[in-house]
Parts: C-alpha cells; structure tokens; sequence
C-alpha cells in the first residue's frame, strides 16, 4: 500500500470518528494472522477445552471394575508380546 494511500484511509477515519484506522493488511500478513490465532486455538485447544470436555463427558460415570495388580499370574498374557527383557522369537533380518 502506497503511503498517499495510507494518508487517506488515515484522513477518512478522522473524518468519520471511526474508533480505529481501517488499514488493510497485505497478503502476506492475512496470512501471518490466520496462522498465529490458528496455532493459538489449537494450543487451547489441547490444553483447556480437551480436558475440560473429557472432565465434563466423565462426570456421573462409574470407574472401571476390572483392575489387575502387577504381581498377578494372569498379567503376563495381559502384558506386551514384545517385551524388552526378552530375546525376540525370530532372528533379526540382515
């Protein structure tokens, strides 16, 4: 935008009392702006209003019945197939 131009929109909003100059932005900062408020929301988003619905959906439910303890007998065949401390079932492709 040329400055003569700037001069004018400047001018106009003085004339109107406008509370605020209506510059337009160029392209570029459109797009700035959309991403800024964009990653913003969607920070929010993980933050706040995720945890928040999951408090709300969860309100007025039971717990889960089914809990295991750690030394129980069955919880190996509950537990990874892959386990770090054990050696894999097949040999590692050269």
């Amino acid at each position: 935008m040329s400055y003569e131009i700037a001069q004018q929109h400047i001018a106009e909003a003085r004339r109107t009392n406008s509370p605020r100059l209506n510059l337009p932005l160029p392209p570029m900062q459109w797009l700035a702006q959309i991403l800024l408020w964009g990653s913003v929301l969607a920070l929010a988003h993980s933050y706040v209003f995720f945890p928040l619905l999951m408090k709300w959906l969860a309100k007025g439910k039971k717990p889960n019945s089914r809990v295991f303890a750690a030394d129980d007998p069955g919880s190996e065949a509950r537990s990874a197939t892959c386990r770090a401390d054990r050696p894999h079932p097949w040999p590692a492709a050269d």
